[in-house]
């Protein structure tokens, strides 16, 4: 799966440094690539779906369009994840769990898991979060891009 999610830090003089994660699109053109088990959940409203121009203009320095379309900040957008889907799954069988971190937030682990998910749609899910922990921005761009 990691290697179908692209990483960026995209820079700019107004902006500075901006870590970002896209999925590649599927082979169908799907542009949700591996972060498809998303569509129809929650997170989908939490990641935005960004024109391919202004991610054209982010990749050569321009980064206000792009800006002006990805939203709020990744450390809030770990606050908005529904309470169905924050508290980790395995929480009854960790020997390490801990209520206050053990959900999305500034010290959710890597071990941290979504709960009521199926197995093989979890990893979307996961680093999801883990990138907005880590600051990241993550985006679907949709849409042609320019070179």
């Amino acid at each position: 799966m990691l290697d179908r999610l692209q990483r960026f830090v995209l820079t700019g003089p107004d902006w500075g440094d901006v870590p970002v994660m896209r999925p590649l699109p599927s082979p169908d053109g799907d542009p949700w690539g591996v972060l498809a088990p998303l569509k129809g959940t929650p997170f989908e409203g939490l990641i935005p779906v960004v024109s391919g121009e202004a991610w054209s203009h982010a990749l050569n320095g321009h980064l206000t369009p792009l800006m002006r379309e990805i939203g709020p900040a990744p450390s809030g957008l770990l606050k908005m994840v529904p309470d169905g889907l924050r508290l980790c799954s395995w929480r009854k069988g960790c020997g390490s769990f801990v209520e206050m971190d053990c959900r999305p937030g500034p010290t959710v682990p890597d071990c941290w898991t979504v709960p009521g998910v199926k197995s093989g749609d979890i990893p979307a899910f996961v680093e999801t979060v883990l990138a907005w922990r880590d600051g990241k921005h993550v985006v679907v761009v949709s849409g042609e891009e320019f070179v």
